[in-house]
C-alpha cells in the first residue's frame, strides 16, 4: 500500500510539472456523510479529467456519560468481620467500624474519529467516473474509542486507610496466639469476559482505551466525479484505513474464568488485530467555478 501511494506522489508531482495550467482552473466543495463522521473537503484538478487533488477536514467525535455498579464490596466487609472475630477471640478491645457499601462509577464513552486529509484521486477512463483514490488520512488525537472511568477515588482512599489500620493491628497483636492475621489488598479490582477471555480492569485506572496511529494510509475506489461537468454531483467511495492494528490499554488480560460477568461473545481481539478501517462515504459536490 505504501509503494502504492508513494507512486501516486510521483504521479501527482509529475503531473503539477507538466500540466500546471490545469491547477486551479476549476474548484469544487464536497459535503461527506462516511463512517468516520461527516466532513468537508476542497477539490482541484493537476492532470484534466484524469487526476484531482482532495484535501479537507472529517468530524467524527461522538461521546455518551453513564453509569454502572462499581466492585462488589461483600467480600471486604467479610474481611472486616474476620478481623473483628479475631481480635474478640484474643479479647482485644479494638474493633473495626469501617463498613463498606456499594457505589456508581461514572462512564464517559468517547469515540474520537475526526481527521485532516490529502488525497489524490485518479480517473483512468476521460468518459467514465470510475477513480482509485489514495492518500493520508491524519487524526487529530491517537485516541479511537475510550472509556473514561471515575467515582472511586474516595472508595480507594477508604481502602487505603482500611489496609493501614488492619496492618496496624496485625503488628500489635501479631504474636498473640489467639489473633489471626488478615491481609487486605490495597485495591479493588473489577473482572469481567469477552469471548473466552477474562480482563481486569483495577480501580485505579481511570481510562480504557483503543488506540490508533496518528497518520493513516488510505487506499479506494469509487464513482462519481470530484470536479462535476455540471455545479452539482454525487460521489460514492469504498476504501479503508491501513493502521496496522489497534492498541488497547487500561485493562489486562487475565486467566479465563467463566464465573465472571459477561459482555457477551465477543472477542475485542477481533478488532485490534485487524490492520485496517472500512471507509464508507457519500459526497455532495457542489462546483464553485
Amino acid at each position: 500500500m505504501k509503494k502504492f501511494i508513494l507512486s501516486f506522489a510521483v504521479l501527482a508531482a509529475f503531473s503539477m510539472s507538466s500540466y500546471g495550467q490545469e491547477a486551479f482552473k476549476h474548484l469544487s466543495i464536497g459535503l461527506e456523510a462516511s463512517t468516520a463522521g461527516i466532513g468537508l473537503d476542497l477539490n482541484m484538478p493537476v492532470l484534466k479529467d484524469h487526476l484531482v487533488l482532495k484535501a479537507g477536514f472529517t468530524y467524527g467525535d461522538l461521546g455518551k456519560n453513564f453509569t454502572s455498579q462499581g466492585p462488589d464490596v461483600s467480600e471486604i466487609n467479610a474481611q472486616i468481620d474476620e478481623v473483628n472475630n479475631n481480635l474478640a477471640s484474643a479479647g482485644a478491645p479494638e474493633r473495626i467500624n469501617t463498613r463498606f457499601t456499594s457505589f456508581d462509577l461514572n462512564i464517559a464513552a468517547k469515540l474520537r474519529m475526526s481527521t485532516a486529509k490529502l488525497l489524490l484521486e485518479y480517473y483512468p477512463a476521460k468518459k467514465s467516473s470510475f477513480h482509485i483514490t489514495a492518500g493520508l488520512y491524519c487524526g487529530i488525537s491517537p485516541l479511537f474509542a475510550g472509556v473514561g472511568i471515575s467515582g472511586h477515588e474516595q472508595f480507594q482512599s477508604e481502602i487505603n486507610s482500611l489496609v493501614s489500620e488492619v496492618n496496624e493491628l496485625n503488628r500489635k497483636y501479631g504474636d498473640d496466639p489467639n489473633y489471626t492475621p488478615v491481609e487486605i489488598e490495597n485495591n479493588a479490582s473489577i473482572y469481567f469476559s469477552m469471548g473466552e477471555k477474562s480482563y481486569e480492569f483495577n480501580s485505579s485506572t481511570t481510562q480504557i482505551a483503543l488506540e490508533m496511529p496518528l497518520v493513516r494510509p488510505y487506499l479506494g475506489l469509487g464513482f462519481g466525479r470530484s470536479i462535476p461537468k455540471s455545479h452539482f454531483g454525487f460521489q460514492f467511495d469504498l476504501g479503508v484505513w491501513y493502521h496496522k492494528g489497534l492498541s488497547l490499554s487500561g485493562i489486562k488480560e487475565v486467566a479465563y474464568d467463566p464465573s465472571y460477568d459477561s459482555l457477551g461473545d465477543f472477542d475485542i481481539s477481533t478488532i485490534t488485530s485487524v490492520p485496517v478501517y472500512p471507509y464508507v462515504s457519500l459526497r455532495l459536490i457542489y462546483r464553485i467555478f
